[in-house]
């Protein structure tokens, strides 16, 4: 795909999206499933349970929600499952839950949740299942800039043809509006968290030869994120 520093701006739309599809990057990934779930426990009890989202996932919201009330899509699809255990929300439905607080316009029936993946492979599957199911034939992705591009590279490779004018940078999207538009993405993509991932991105990108449609990353995830 494109540089993902170089996101297709909102006012070049021509044609409306079908969805934009929004992964999840956050729960159970960073924390073994008991960290997490303590943690669960004690945000549930001070009626915080949002904060429990990572900030990449929290952008990848609040993006999703200013792209969709300028009109960009028709339904938004939130995909990862409960990657935290069972017995915890899926990350698609804390993206939704986010979106409920934060955009509460936006009403739920646009909203479409995949909650069995536990990768980004996993993730390109059922959503690729899902595209064909709907019909769409025009989908958007939106992510952070680091992991944006092998969200991409698998959803090709599962059979849709994402388009690189219909990828949108998260905290690019999320910026806009702030005073100072550079200042976030600047400080943001400097950070030592996001070198580590975009570290981790190429080393993964190394097993995508071989493993094309990421189905062993998603077997290895389904086994030991839960």
């Amino acid at each position: 795909m494109g540089n993902p520093e170089s996101p297709r701006s909102v006012e070049s739309v021509q044609q409306k999206l079908d969805a934009l599809v929004v992964p999840g990057k956050d729960i159970g990934v960073r924390n073994s499933p008991k960290q997490i779930r303590a943690k669960q426990n004690r945000l549930t009890e001070l009626g915080m349970v949002g904060s429990a989202l990572s900030l990449e996932t929290g952008l990848n919201v609040i993006a999703t929600g200013k792209l969709f009330k300028q009109g960009i899509a028709e339904k938004i699809i939130f995909t990862t499952g409960h990657t935290a255990g069972d017995d915890i929300r899926s990350e698609a439905q804390a993206m939704r839950d986010l979106l409920r607080e934060v955009y509460p316009e936006i009403p739920d029936s646009v909203i479409i949740l995949e909650e069995e993946s536990k990768s980004t492979g996993g993730n390109a599957e059922k959503v690729s299942k899902i595209i064909k199911q709907h019909n769409f034939e025009r989908v958007g992705i939106v992510d952070v800039g680091f992991h944006l591009p092998d969200v991409v590279m698998l959803l090709r490779r599962y059979g849709v043809n994402v388009k690189d004018e219909d990828t949108f940078v998260a905290e690019k999207i999320v910026s806009q509006e702030a005073k100072d538009p550079t200042l976030f993405p600047l400080h943001y993509n400097s950070s030592s968290v996001v070198e580590a991932e975009i570290t981790r991105e190429g080393i993964k990108n190394i097993v995508y030869i071989f493993d094309r449609k990421a189905r062993i990353l998603e077997w290895v995830a389904q086994k030991t994120r839960k």
